[in-house]
């Protein structure tokens, strides 16, 4: 074996070795996670939160609690040091995480799937 057919050689399986970190990863470089937060707030026959007060024309003058709330928590997730939140015992947030799909990561792992099958089989070509 040649000192190019070595050098071929590791340089198609350093690739090789990307694109299968690549695939591996690709939940995470072409996928994006969604996720929602649900606030539960209020305890039935004791507290209910007001909603917003809205005059003859359907304007808003007077946000109501469920808004506030709403709103602190909105402005805690865009917060880019974090957050603290404090709640009484009737405001029961929940995350829910929606995975996105899409059909742009099934195209990378297949391209990327067939990348690595044809490095494999060049590398074999080479060696053997």
């Amino acid at each position: 074996m040649t000192t190019h057919e070595i050098l071929s050689v590791a340089t198609q399986l350093i690739l090789l070795g990307w694109l299968t970190y690549l695939q591996l990863n690709t939940g995470r470089l072409f996928k994006a996670t969604k996720s929602v937060l649900h606030i539960t707030a209020g305890i039935d026959g004791t507290w209910e939160p007001t909603a917003d007060i809205k005059d003859a024309n359907g304007n808003v003058t007077e946000k109501g609690e469920l808004t506030c709330i709403t709103e602190m928590f909105a402005a805690a997730e865009e917060d880019p040091e974090g957050a603290i939140i404090t709640t009484r015992n009737a405001i029961h947030p929940n995350t829910m995480v929606v995975p996105a799909c899409d059909r742009r990561s099934l195209v990378a792992v297949v391209i990327l799937t067939v990348l690595q099958i044809a490095l494999v089989a060049n590398i074999f070509r080479i060696i053997w």
